[in-house]
């Protein structure tokens, strides 16, 4: 054979051998894109309200080791603004973006993005979580897997009673949204004969308020030597109160108003409680309420159907003391309280530069 028959067969087998490899290494890529699995997470409120973001850090966590999940977050903005033609409004523009990503499956956050958006879904797994209100109030089919977030408030008012012995009546106080304040309020009337049983504590009263100036009303005519003065003060949300121009009136502000003029030992169910300057709380954990519903989703991605899947009902929390707070209102803590509590040492809510900071 001469050296140009050489020649040729050997660029036929080069020609050859790199078509091979072009089309090897196409495939695998190919192979690998279809194998990357799209979630989109649909966040309720935005990226101000720490208690979603705690869950979506959660969501991240359970995905952690995977290298074939893309993420893609959306919020929805409904917590500052509450009206039903803004949630309306947010439900359309979600279920346009979910349209054009095409997830494998979407993680929802929270009451509104599952009323909104998810209940209406039928063709895409997916898993809601942070559900305040009954599950049989939603219209959800077979395609969708639910994590509640229920509470702790018996176990508020006891920490509340170990605190202060002699706490006898307390009220509640909460913005008036729906999804979240309203599921809380019938949760609480449900339990309280319990609480009141086992703790000798009643709640007295349970207002669910639209506006700022009503709030403060309130907070006021509950103050000691006040004729309808209670022990302590129950609060749950302040993040929907209005000013007299029907806007929300931001939570923060909300808050320093209500740390620099209660004089009431104050209880609540979120960490932002006694961070900000409340005297305790009992919580739920928003990390976990994520975890597990990224757990969920990625059982469902390996197959599991999520109708198999039980409702969930994390039982998990933390019990948190404002040490500032105690020792402002000669409150002795409980040494076996502190050994099992996360505690602040100052009330940020005084901080004169509280309102500046995210």
């Amino acid at each position: 054979m001469n050296s140009r028959a050489v020649r040729g067969n050997f660029m036929r087998v080069l020609k050859i051998a790199l078509m091979i490899a072009f089309w090897s290494v196409f495939s695998t890529l190919s192979v690998a894109e279809a194998t990357v699995k799209k979630v989109f997470l649909l966040d309720s409120y935005d990226a101000t309200y720490a208690w979603n973001m705690s869950e979506q850090q959660g969501v991240q966590a359970a995905f952690k080791d995977q290298k074939d999940i893309e993420i893609k977050v959306h919020f929805m903005d409904t917590k500052r603004n509450p009206s039903l033609e803004f949630k309306q409004d947010a439900g359309k523009k979600a279920l346009e973006a979910i349209k054009a990503y095409q997830p494998d499956i979407i993680i929802s956050l929270d009451d509104n993005a599952l009323e909104y958006v998810v209940q209406s879904i039928k063709d895409i797994p997916a898993v809601a979580c942070g559900i305040n209100g009954d599950p049989q109030k939603y219209q959800y089919g077979e395609n969708v897997a639910l994590v509640l977030e229920r509470h702790p408030f018996d176990e508020a008012v006891k920490l509340l009673k170990d605190l202060v012995p002699a706490t006898k009546k307390i009220a509640l106080l909460t913005d008036d949204t729906k999804e979240t304040s309203g599921a809380a309020v019938l949760r609480l009337k449900s339990i309280a004969p319990r609480i009141k049983e086992v703790s000798g504590v009643e709640v007295v009263a349970y207002h669910e308020i639209g506006s700022f100036k009503e709030f403060q009303s309130l907070v006021q005519s509950y103050q000691p030597g006040q004729p309808q003065a209670v022990d302590g003060l129950l609060i749950y949300n302040l993040h929907t109160l209005k000013d007299e121009n029907n806007k929300v009136v931001a939570v923060k502000q909300v808050i320093k108003w209500f740390i620099e003029h209660n004089q009431l030992p104050d209880i609540n169910v979120f960490d932002w409680g006694p961070q900000y300057g409340m005297l305790a709380a009992v919580t739920v954990s928003g990390y976990i309420q994520g975890l597990e519903a990224g757990k969920y989703a990625l059982r469902i991605l390996a197959g599991e159907k999520p109708s198999s899947l039980p409702i969930l009902d994390p039982k998990t929390g933390d019990i948190l003391l404002n040490v500032a707070k105690a020792k402002k209102l000669g409150i002795e803590i409980p040494i076996e309280l502190l050994s099992v509590a996360k505690t602040f040492d100052k009330m940020e809510a005084l901080d004169p530069n509280f309102l500046e900071t995210q």
